[in-house]
């Protein structure tokens, strides 16, 4: 069966810009309720010899405070902080960092979520706004990546 078939023709050509869309650091997931999705800059996630790294966050709204969390899916990844809030138009820096364990992957990322939470400064921790009932945010105003973690030139060869 051909991928025409399994998709309008309209379809298609979004499709494969999704696909080439592959090799960047922060790849959109899709989702016809992404109201937000053009809100963050991501700048790529490179560790390094020392297994750390940062993620830098920008929230290009300009006067919309964001709920941020990280999810990571590997026991070997550390972040902080995992869960917080973002000013109008300010940069968040996460740490990364790796627990080398042999039978650890060698490929890594993880998936940053966001909602707009207003123009004020909500009044909870970024912890709080987290929990159930998500501040009464509806789901469909969720944003979300997919972030790869890449690795400096010949990083395995010195971790053995």
């Amino acid at each position: 069966m051909y991928r025409s078939q399994l998709l309008p023709p309209y379809q298609v050509h979004r499709f494969e810009q999704q696909l080439n869309q592959m090799l960047t650091s922060g790849v959109p997931t899709p989702s016809k309720f992404s109201l937000c999705a053009n809100n963050f800059k991501f700048q790529p996630l490179i560790v390094n010899k020392t297994l750390s790294g940062t993620l830098h966050i920008q929230n290009t709204r300009s006067s919309d405070w964001m709920a941020v969390r990280v999810i990571v899916y590997s026991v070997c990844m550390k972040v902080f902080p995992r869960k917080f809030l973002v000013p109008p138009a300010r940069k968040a820096a996460v740490d990364i960092s790796i627990v080398w364990i042999p039978t650890c992957p060698r490929q890594y990322s993880l998936i940053v979520q966001w909602f707009p939470v207003g123009s004020d400064c909500p009044p909870c921790n970024s912890e709080l706004i987290w929990k159930k009932p998500y501040r009464k945010i509806s789901r469909k105003r969720w944003s979300q990546r997919v972030v790869c973690v890449y690795f400096e030139p010949g990083m395995f060869h010195f971790i053995g």
